[in-house]
């Protein structure tokens, strides 16, 4: 608007393509939940790279809460997340729900995860599975 007068041109459109929505919802602060998790980031981690973290641990989240999901799923999830780096080695994971939450993060099809809390897909979905279940149930 010049001189209070509408420019007839049309508005140019942005040649930068539009960042995804776990960048998007990370760079805007919120976490997983809202801004309401404890984010377990490590310090090297790139923008990206927590992005998908924030979209693991909310599928994670949501996952564990699915009451049609065996307990024993959910259990098997907690004991990964508890278990020290050394004891996996170099081992991947094809654990569905994971892999599927990591493929949606990235926009790749991926077919295993590197069991490894330096990984943030990993990291993110234990996390997520961790925080959203009750405490008395598996004892955490």
């Amino acid at each position: 608007m010049a001189n209070g007068r509408r420019d007839p041109r049309p508005a140019a459109r942005s040649r930068v393509p539009p960042r995804s929505r776990a960048v998007s919802r990370h760079a805007r602060g919120a976490g997983a939940r809202g801004g309401m998790a404890m984010q377990s980031y490590d310090d090297d981690w790139t923008d990206g790279q927590r992005a998908v973290y924030d979209e693991c641990y909310q599928a994670g989240a949501e996952w564990a809460g699915d009451p049609d999901i065996p307990s024993e799923d959910v259990q098997q999830v907690i004991n990964l997340g508890q278990a020290d780096d050394d004891t996996f080695g170099d081992s991947e994971t094809d654990f569905p729900p994971l892999v599927d939450a990591v493929s949606q993060a990235t926009g790749e099809n991926v077919t295993s995860v590197p069991a490894s809390h330096a990984d943030p897909g990993f990291r993110g979905f234990v996390d997520g599975v961790r925080d959203a279940t009750a405490d008395e149930v598996f004892g955490l």
